[in-house]
């Protein structure tokens, strides 16, 4: 009888989880523009909450986490809506400005997110990878990434940097800024 019981227990309880599973996936697929002003707020409040408090940071950190995720997966996403700015080019002007200061974060996870974001929209479309390229601070900061102690950072730089060659301008930027140096100088010290 007590057997019983915890199965249906189970039964449900599984019920409910693929449930929920099914609800914020199918909301998180796709972004309004309401959802990208109010993604792009809840991260500048959480990286300055983040930046700026001494001590445990674990509550700020985990918001820019999943506001990092969540822009990824709008970048991924198919956009259909022609209203939205972004569904042509990959990401909203202000969202890209916050892009240095996520990359060049001092917490591993948040500038490992941003840099995927950034490969991510690097990809999307030929004229967001020529924004990204024009941004000198995001390619400074692509170059200030290689010179960190963790190995998974550069390396995503790289990738990072492999995407933006796809568009002649992203080539031309990444040369001017002595980008192919810098990973010159990490392969011959074996660093990569």
């Amino acid at each position: 009888m007590e057997e019983s019981r915890r199965r249906r227990r189970r039964r449900r309880s599984v019920k409910d989880c693929s449930r929920k599973r099914r609800i914020t996936s199918s909301a998180s697929a796709t972004l309004r523009l309401a959802d990208l002003d109010t993604l792009f707020s809840l991260l500048l409040a959480a990286l300055s909450k983040a930046q700026a408090l001494p001590g445990p940071r674990f509550t700020h950190l985990s918001l820019v986490k999943k506001c990092l995720r969540r822009l990824r997966l709008a970048v991924l996403s198919d956009w259909e809506n022609p209203t939205l700015p972004c569904s042509q080019h990959g990401l909203p002007v202000p969202v890209l400005s916050l892009l240095p200061v996520i990359i060049k974060s001092r917490f591993l996870d948040v500038a490992s997110l941003g840099l995927e974001v950034v490969g991510t929209a690097a990809l999307r479309s030929l004229e967001m990878n020529e924004q990204i390229a024009l941004d000198s601070e995001i390619v400074s900061g692509l170059i200030w990434v290689l010179s960190s102690s963790s190995r998974k950072l550069k390396t995503a730089a790289c990738s990072v940097m492999l995407d933006l060659c796809s568009s002649s301008v992203g080539r031309e930027k990444l040369l001017a800024s002595s980008a192919l140096e810098s990973l010159m100088s990490l392969n011959h010290c074996g660093e990569l």
